[in-house]
């Protein structure tokens, strides 16, 4: 049983790039924009600056731009981010009142933001945080974009004819290998490898967190899961429905990027991959 956990929480993924248009919807995410990004902001002068961060073994690029004034005398800015290979793109625009309200809050929240749980935790409640957070939210000035996210595209192809295939795909800390070996007596053989990097917490844990909670979070081994398959046709059949299954949607708005739970099951491949194959566990 406890195997079967870690493996089905290892299999899943982050399933949504939600609205980060300044880094505010998730709380725990560094904010990237940079003092000079905000003074120019505050005038709406054109400018641009790219960000790159690996934080908790999660690579995020991110490009923000200000475009200057549009034809009604608002302000334009952009956000576009890539992580874990899904893009997304949210586009703002602001009046002198906004931005009046805007800067002063960012600038709080740059200063005094600490990127811990407790830290997190404690901004969440403060006003300017929730100003700005509110002003990223509100779909009459922020338009928000999310491409498809479909990690599993070029794998089904190949599932159809049992063809030679490998990918590897990293989502910050986890590496999932996906192997097809090829046909073996009459079925298709595949191994799928995951491995977990070992990984120390401390950064985000404020000391106020209890000492039992804090060990057990700092102290994550590195795991590796081997799993080996012998598909016959219907299992193959069964298990590219699986994938596809697990594809999101494009979002044109940000109540569009958050998957709906009742349609996509998270957990769809680990349980696939259990009922199917052997699995074997290393700590």
């Amino acid at each position: 049983m406890k195997k079967s956990m870690i493996f089905a929480a290892l299999l899943t993924a982050p399933l949504c790039a939600n609205a980060q248009m300044f880094d505010f919807s998730n709380s725990m995410q560094p904010i990237q924009m940079s003092e000079e990004f905000v003074n120019h902001l505050e005038k709406c002068e054109a400018f641009s600056e790219d960000k790159n961060t690996d934080f908790m073994d999660f690579d995020m690029n991110v490009t923000y731009t200000i475009k200057g004034r549009n034809a009604e005398g608002e302000c334009e800015v952009e956000m576009f981010s890539e992580t874990m290979g899904i893009d997304s793109l949210q586009r703002c625009h602001f009046s002198d009142d906004d931005i009046a309200m805007y800067v002063p809050a960012i600038r709080y929240v740059l200063k005094n933001m600490d990127y811990t749980v407790e830290g997190s935790q404690k901004m969440m409640k403060n006003e300017k945080w929730q100003l700005a957070m509110s002003m990223m939210m509100d779909e009459e000035k922020c338009k928000y974009f999310r491409s498809e996210v479909d990690m599993t595209k070029g794998l089904r192809a190949k599932l159809r004819t049992c063809s030679p295939y490998s990918d590897t795909q990293e989502t910050g800390p986890t590496t999932i290998t996906r192997n097809i070996i090829g046909e073996q007596n009459g079925r298709c053989a595949f191994e799928e490898n995951i491995m977990q990097k070992a990984q120390d917490m401390s950064s985000i844990i404020g000391k106020d967190m209890p000492e039992n909670l804090r060990d057990a979070i700092t102290s994550m081994p590195e795991m590796h899961v081997k799993i080996k398959c012998k598909f016959d046709a219907a299992q193959l059949s069964q298990y590219e429905a699986v994938l596809k299954s697990m594809i999101i949607p494009a979002a044109e708005s940000i109540e569009d990027a958050i998957p709906d739970m009742d349609s996509i099951n998270p957990r769809a491949e680990a349980e696939f991959l259990q009922q199917n194959c052997e699995m074997d566990m290393d700590e």
